[in-house]
């Protein structure tokens, strides 16, 4: 993947760009068990490359993570969280979470 977009925060100091996914198929909604710090329940979440739109950063990682494929998507919001520590060890993230339906027949992370 290319570089993470990036913007600036309030402050003027470097953050990047990253995009979230509520999902849900067959009214249920669907996480994630993380094997990595912060362990437990989470949404499929990533950076969105340079050369990304949002929407495009947001199939890939729905795909990446899950093997599931979009049907739908609907902007639920967007906000600054300068407490979150990427793994790139950059402080802060500019983040836009979806609601997504999906399709498809999901797949075990590792199998």
């Amino acid at each position: 993947m290319a570089e993470p977009k990036l913007t600036r925060n309030q402050k003027g100091e470097p953050m990047h760009y990253s995009v979230g996914a509520v999902i849900m198929r067959n009214g249920k909604y669907l996480l994630m068990d993380r094997d990595m710090e912060p362990f437990g329940f989470a949404a499929v979440a990533g950076h969105i490359g340079d050369d990304e739109t949002v929407e495009g950063a947001l199939c890939r990682k729905i795909c990446e993570e899950s093997g599931l494929k979009i049907q739908r998507i609907a902007f639920l919001f967007g906000e600054e969280v300068p407490w979150n520590l990427c793994l790139e060890l950059m402080q802060g993230r500019r983040l836009v979470s979806l609601l997504v339906s999906v399709f498809g027949r999901s797949r075990r992370c590792g199998t």
